[in-house]
């Protein structure tokens, strides 16, 4: 009866250390990514002048790319993963189906409706010029009323 405890807790050991090494891994590739995020983009800076804008107080064009253009998107980024990892798991475990998405609640087809809505009931009063601003807010909208109802 020994022997048994014994094994079951040594396979309960290696399950948990390798657990530790699995997701101690990909934290560490989710930080890699996430500061790559902020070295790379559009306008060529040099990792030089990146780490100075974090570590020197003088203002320049390459601080307001990094502070306000690059450390937000990456940020944004990061949160939108763990938001839409985390609103599957939930929709798999009230299914308990692990094929589960949004397209079993019809959350999909609701939100393709509601922006074919409006885009086909209003298109008399949408122009491209209009949806240069607020128009496009009105389609993030009627999308999200749709995916509700």
């Amino acid at each position: 009866m020994k022997t048994k405890i014994k094994i079951a807790t040594s396979a309960n050991n290696k399950s948990a250390r390798r657990f530790r090494i699995v997701f101690s891994g990909l934290l560490i590739l989710v930080l890699t990514f996430l500061i790559l995020d902020v070295f790379f983009g559009s306008v060529s800076i040099k990792a030089s002048e990146v780490i100075k804008v974090f570590f020197s107080g003088t203002h320049s064009n390459f601080e307001t790319i990094i502070l306000k253009f690059r450390i937000p998107k990456a940020i944004t980024a990061l949160t939108v993963g763990v938001a839409l990892s985390l609103s599957g798991l939930q929709m798999q475990t009230i299914f308990r189906n692990p094929m589960a998405g949004p397209d079993v609640l019809g959350i999909s087809s609701g939100a393709s409706l509601g922006v074919a809505f409006v885009i086909l009931g209003f298109s008399r009063n949408i122009s491209p010029e209009s949806l240069n601003g607020l128009g496009n807010w009105i389609l993030v909208a009627a999308s999200w009323l749709g995916a509700v109802l």
